[in-house]
């Protein structure tokens, strides 16, 4: 496995926000579509734009300065790490809003199997949305440990300094 670095994970965070505007983008045209839902995808569209702020602040975090250090720091560590594992549960929130939102082919009476798939699946969302929630708090706990990491190296440098 490659060394852990700041710009690693400022990269995969800069494409985790692609992934989560363009998940974004998805659940808008599904709001058209899906009405009687229209309070669940809201949601959801929050907890994306959520997901990409973070996105953003935290490769502006890793490659400004703050990020820096040992390779092996461990925050950064687990930051790319927390950042994949967001990037599977936006992945699988993309593909179902990307099935919602597929028309049907012109001329083509809908099979069963086909109008099952365009019912709107409550718990499908809900589950969607517990999953992507427990992904934003991991890495806001992340971004908490990293600005404590960094004052505690701030902290042991102004002593080895001073």
């Amino acid at each position: 496995m490659d060394p852990v670095s700041a710009f690693g994970v400022a990269s995969a965070v800069v494409q985790l926000a692609a992934l989560a505007a363009d998940a974004l983008r998805g659940l808008e045209a599904l709001v058209e579509q899906y009405k009687h839902a229209e309070l669940s995808i809201r949601s959801m569209m929050t907890a994306c734009e959520a997901v990409e702020a973070a996105c953003n602040r935290i490769s502006d975090w890793a490659t400004t300065g703050s990020g820096h250090g040992r390779d092996s720091n461990p925050v950064l560590i687990q930051m790319k790490s927390s950042v994949a594992n967001v990037r599977i549960v936006m992945s699988a929130l993309q593909e179902d809003v990307g099935k919602l939102r597929t028309p049907p082919a012109r001329n083509k009476r809908l099979g069963i199997r086909r109008r099952a798939s365009l019912v709107w699946n409550e718990q499908a969302f809900k589950d969607h949305r517990e999953r992507l929630s427990f992904q934003i708090q991991s890495l806001n706990l992340l971004v908490s440990v990293a600005m404590m990491w960094a004052s505690y190296h701030n902290l042991s440098s102004c002593r080895v300094a001073g």
